[in-house]
């Protein structure tokens, strides 16, 4: 897999008004020494168990700093303790045995060819009340390579070293390397340098004699914008190796019950013209205003087969007409009594055919459902990418509604009384549960047949090889890659490298410091299967239980030993550790009431988090496209702020920063949800409808 880039403290976007540019260092870039987290989810003061490392976060301002990257240092790990006081023994005449803690690693990060050698330091302290021996030693990727063995008096404290290590044989990357005794680490980065043909390497960057120009590249005024198309409730585009730009529509506006027509069609954005070639009927919110509230149904995702130009197939995320789908039960009948009736229903990825210039609805072939209720309102993702290696992702949204989308987080986390009347507003059972499609990015491979396969390498292959374990598919979805999103509405795929990009919706959270943040849009760099923490954690930070009959606050949860304990969960308890987001922004905090004493305004809120493409310049391309100088760079957008939406682009720099830049900060962008690259390089940038017509929007360079 290729270099990720991980998330720290303050990764966050700087508002466009204020600042045109913001470079945020990523601390776990180069390996922030870390920690592993550890609490017994049963005991009611964090503090009082001896021997565990506890940082509580107070209120929303605290960060994490023990969350990590999962693709730099190879966390989670199959060490990571699960629950209770790791290493300590009590003895028969009730004192606690030894317990050696290890600290201090030195060098913090390394790098180096394999075959080289280095010197690892660290500190060991005897924290327990027994005099005694430990062993310590050095692991670099997982594996044991040298042991050493420490006697300390109680409190005592000595220096441990590794003079003479030698990096072993592995494939360019970053791995995790660090000093162990037991349960208890101290651990960084190792970066591998060479090893592979450079051809082969997987690289966020390539090595180009392009000649840019970043002066001109950055002029606005040396671009152009048409507007290709206008179209009622667009919701997603793809574009055609022929340059032809499709698009689907949801069917009906945003607020509507019963059915309506999905709409596939296309532009050509040289000639202008178009054509509609699928009228679908599906459903598009809850029958009827007394059945529900049920949104953001209908037409959701397009995406075209990699071999499109040759096989003419099509991928629609759908809603079926009601009146066409087969019965679903009650899922919530096993932990709620009878009386609890939940509407449920699903969606539907399907493949059609193109031929003769329509898409045959004889031809569809249904791959997969994804199972939700139609109670409430909202989040089922919804988008559809197809990856470099052929693998199609599907992004779903937590199917939580009500007052989970209101003011109070705490009530998304689902309050104690949600077990008896509304598990609908309970994330846990979906984002958070192993067992559920749901609140996850899938990846799946389509059949010829019209079934699928799972790819090597998906969360639950990766789960088990990590920690030794086996689980049954129904326990732990196979399908799942990502998951512990909200509403991961928009994602892409690197055709670079293969990483996979994250835009997720942050919930509409007012100031609960006891209880957690305030709403964080999000965006995530995956390069391999990660919990984003949702509905536990946001961003970098943590939610703590809190029980509404008592009125009792509870723990954080935890990041590297997160729990689902809900009753509507049916999937593992016992959670992956926490990959926080890669760079997230805040909601438009003033607008909020009783900000706590200290507060400090943020920035302006952009709006809610979409992922735009990375871009990768070829000397193929013609008039129009982008400059090399964007090359490697990661678009983003933010849409549903006041006034107008925001794009912008990453660069990922040699050091572990980030820049974040606008991109055309002036033109009136209204709801920019999707953006593709064309073959010719040219960008197309989908405005959202959300009360009225969308638009399809061709961007040219002419610098």
């Amino acid at each position: 897999m290729g270099t990720c880039h991980g998330g720290g403290p303050g990764d966050r976007l700087a508002s466009p008004d204020s600042r045109r540019r913001r470079t945020i260092t990523i601390l776990i870039r180069y390996g922030t020494p870390r920690r592993t987290m550890t609490a017994p989810e049963e005991k009611d003061d964090p503090e009082s168990s001896p021997g565990v490392r506890r940082r509580l976060l107070e209120g929303i301002g605290a960060a994490l700093g023990a969350a990590s990257a999962g693709c730099l240092d190879g966390t989670p790990d199959a060490d990571t303790p699960t629950d209770g006081d790791p290493g300590r023994t009590p003895t028969d005449s009730g004192a606690e045995a030894p317990f050696f803690e290890v600290s201090d690693l030195s060098p913090v990060s390394l790098a180096g060819e394999p075959g080289d050698r280095f010197a690892v330091e660290a500190t060991v302290t005897n924290t327990g009340e027994s005099a005694g021996t430990g062993e310590i030693s050095l692991r670099i990727d997982g594996e044991t390579r040298e042991n050493r063995t420490v006697g300390l008096d109680p409190g005592g404290k000595t220096g441990v070293a590794f003079e003479d290590a030698t990096i072993p044989d592995l494939d360019p990357g970053a791995y995790a390397y660090g000093v162990y005794s037991g349960d208890d680490r101290t651990i960084s980065t190792l970066t591998v340098e060479g090893g592979r043909d450079d051809t082969e390497q997987v690289a966020w960057h390539r090595d180009h004699d392009w000649e840019t120009d970043e002066a001109a590249a950055t002029n606005w005024d040396n671009y152009e914008i048409t507007e290709l198309l206008s179209v009622e409730h667009l919701m997603a585009i793809d574009v055609a190796p022929d340059g032809r730009v499709f698009y689907v529509t949801r069917g009906a506006p945003f607020v509507t019950y019963g059915h309506g027509t999905m709409e596939v069609g296309w532009v050509d954005p040289d000639t202008g013209e178009s054509d509609v070639v699928l009228e679908r009927r599906v459903q598009v919110g809850s029958l009827s205003e007394g059945e529900g509230s049920a949104r953001e149904l209908g037409g959701q995702g397009i995406a075209l087969d990699p071999d499109f130009a040759e096989n003419g197939h099509v991928y629609l995320y759908y809603t079926p007409a009601a009146d066409e789908r087969e019965p679903i039960e009650n899922p919530y009948e096993q932990f709620h009594a009878d009386d609890i009736d939940v509407t449920t229903g699903y969606m539907v990825v399907s493949r059609f055919k193109l031929y003769e210039g329509r898409l045959l609805e004889a031809t569809e072939q249904e791959l997969i459902r994804i199972i939700d209720q139609h109670d409430t309102c909202c989040h089922r993702g919804g988008n559809l990418q197809f990856g470099p290696e052929g693998h199609l992702y599907v992004t779903t949204g937590d199917n939580n509604g009500g007052p989970g989308n209101g003011t109070d987080p705490s009530k998304t986390l689902g309050r104690d009384d949600r077990y008896e009347s509304s598990p609908t507003q309970d994330a846990s059972r979906t984002s958070g549960n192993t067992a559920d499609l749901r609140g996850s990015v899938l990846r799946i491979t389509p059949e010829p047949d019209g079934s699928y396969s799972i790819p090597e390498g998906n969360f639950k292959q990766y789960w088990e090889d990590e920690t030794g374990e086996s689980f049954s598919s129904e326990e732990f979805r196979p399908e799942i890659y990502a998951m512990g999103f909200r509403n991961p509405f928009i994602v892409s795929l690197d055709e670079h490298t293969g990483t996979l990009f994250v835009g997720d919706y942050g919930p509409g959270t007012s100031w609960h410091p006891d209880i957690g943040p305030v709403g964080l849009g999000t965006w995530h760099v995956i390069c391999e299967p990660v919990f984003a923490g949702w509905p536990f954690f946001k961003g970098y930070y943590p939610y703590r239980k809190y029980d509404y009959q008592n009125d009792e606050l509870g723990q954080p949860f935890w990041p590297d030993n997160p729990r689902n304990t809900s009753r509507n969960n049916t999937g593992l308890e016992k959670l992956p550790p926490v990959t926080p987001a890669t760079v997230w922004q805040g909601q438009d905090y003033a607008q909020y009431e009783a900000n706590p004493e200290g507060y400090v305004e943020g920035p302006a809120w952009l709006g809610s988090a979409n992922a735009g493409p990375a871009y990768r310049y070829s000397e193929a391309y013609g008039e129009g496209a982008l400059d090399p100088y964007f090359e490697g760079k990661q678009f983003l957008m933010a849409s549903w702020a006041p006034g107008k939406g925001w794009i912008g682009y990453l660069t990922f720099n040699e050091d572990g920063s980030i820049d974040i830049d606008d991109f055309m900060p002036d033109h009136p962008w209204r709801f920019p949800t999707e953006m593709k690259f064309g073959p010719d390089g040219r960008l197309f940038v989908m405005d959202y409808s959300h009360e009225g017509l969308g638009g399809i929007h061709m961007v040219e360079y002419l610098g």
